[in-house]
C-alpha cells in the first residue's frame, strides 16, 4: 500500500518523535532533556527554551472563545515547530502551508498521535 503523503515521511517522523519525546517527558518530569545528537548541550537547551517560549506566546494568543480553537493551536505548534526546525524561511515557502495542512492530517488520523500531540500543547499552553 503506498503511503500518500510518503514525501512528507522525514518531518512526520520528527514530529511523531517529538511529540513522542515529549509526551514521555510530560509522563516523567523528573527526568532531563536529552541532547540531540550533534548539538551542544547549552544550544539544545537554548533552542528549546526559544521555541517553548515562542509556542507559548502565540498558543496563548489564540482566542478561547474562538469556534476553530482546537485547530489554530495545531496550527501554530505545527509551524512553529518546522520554523524551528527547518528555518524560519520556511514560512515564505508557497509549499509550507500545505505542508501543515498535510502534517495536521496526518495526526488527526492516528488517535495515538493526536493524544499525544493534546498533550503536548496542553503543556506549551499551561492548561
Amino acid at each position: 500500500m503506498t503511503d500518500p503523503i510518503s514525501r512528507l515521511n522525514p518531518a512526520l517522523e520528527l514530529l511523531r518523535q517529538r511529540l513522542a519525546d515529549q509526551a514521555q517527558r510530560l509522563d516523567s518530569p523528573a527526568k532531563g532533556v536529552s541532547a540531540r545528537a550533534g548539538s551542544a548541550p547549552t544550544e539544545q537547551a537554548d533552542r528549546s527554551g526559544t521555541l517553548k517560549q515562542r509556542l507559548s506566546e502565540r498558543l496563548a494568543a489564540v482566542d478561547a472563545a474562538d469556534p476553530q480553537r482546537d485547530r489554530k493551536r495545531r496550527r501554530v505548534f505545527i509551524e512553529s515547530v518546522l520554523a524551528s526546525e527547518l528555518g524560519e524561511a520556511l514560512q515564505n515557502d508557497p509549499k509550507a502551508l500545505e505542508l501543515v495542512e498535510r502534517i495536521e492530517e496526518a495526526i488527526r488520523e492516528h488517535p495515538e498521535l493526536e493524544r499525544q500531540f493534546r498533550a503536548v500543547l496542553s503543556n506549551y499552553a499551561g492548561n
